[in-house]
């Protein structure tokens, strides 16, 4: 038999390989990593909700801003821009259709009340009223004829009925009498037509006072808008406004304000 080593067996003591240390290391060290970045954001997290908790107590507490009151300025001016205007502004239009005839005032002019700022020609005008003359005329000629069948059927009725009985009919004396009654309704129907006639003379005459231009009011003309020969017609428009007009005796200041000053503005606030 062999004898044995005379200090016993021996134990022999494996390294690990060298590769598997590394691997441990770097997992520690990863894990503590992991762990000081969770315990990083814990604490950012913790600090933020210390920060929002002290900001929302600072702003939930009012903060108020104390003036002592003082006297203020004893005279109170406030300047407004303002457009200064005629008290009286009418532009004077054409009533009438027709040709601008004649101009007496220009841009700037003086003018007095009643004084003839333009002549307008008015064929058409003029026209319509001869022919409503006319038919006045006829109308009138037509009275006189109805007046006389009228006073001829009057007496004639009027001799019949005071005839003595037996010498006309009772019967003629009612034919007389319509007769005499129709002479009046026809006299009083053209006596009608004379009044129709003569309400549209009349109403052609004032027209015919139209052609005729004139100052309402004592002032300046401030524009002209037509000029000789212009065409004419009633109502508004560039051709129809002949003269502009305003007064310049009383004249007035318009200001535009705000509600916030017009507060500030007493009853009796004086303006200069």
């Amino acid at each position: 038999m062999a004898s044995e080593n005379q200090n016993g067996p021996r134990e022999t003591r494996l390294e690990p390989p060298r590769s598997r240390r590394i691997l441990r290391w770097a997992g520690l060290a990863a894990l503590i990593v992991a762990v000081a970045a969770a315990a990083t954001g814990i604490l950012g997290r913790q600090q933020h909700e210390t920060e929002v908790a002290q900001w929302t107590q600072a702003e939930a507490i009012p903060t108020v801003s104390v003036v002592m009151p003082q006297r203020g300025v004893s005279g109170l001016q406030l300047v407004l821009p303002g457009d200064v205007q005629a008290w009286h502004d009418a532009p004077i239009y054409a009533r009438v259709n027709g040709y601008l005839k004649n101009w007496y005032f220009d841009y700037g002019a003086r003018v007095k009340t009643g004084q003839l700022l333009a002549d307008i020609e008015a064929p058409d005008l003029d026209g319509q009223l001869a022919a409503a003359q006319a038919k006045l005329n006829a109308a009138s000629s037509e009275v006189k004829v109805r007046q006389a069948e009228q006073d001829f059927a009057k007496t004639t009725y009027e001799r019949w009925r005071d005839s003595p009985k037996g010498v006309v009919s009772v019967q003629e004396t009612q034919s007389k009498k319509g007769d005499y009654e129709s002479g009046t309704a026809r006299l009083n129907a053209a006596q009608a037509d004379v009044s129709a006639a003569k309400g549209e003379v009349d109403r052609l005459q004032a027209l015919e006072s139209f052609k005729r231009i004139t100052v309402p009011f004592d002032g300046v003309v401030t524009e002209r808008n037509t000029d000789i020969g212009a065409s004419s017609m009633p109502g508004a428009g560039s051709a129809a406004e002949a003269v502009p007009c305003c007064s310049a005796s009383r004249m007035c200041t318009r200001c535009g304000s705000s509600s916030r000053c017009r507060r500030r503005c007493p009853p009796g606030f004086r303006r200069e």
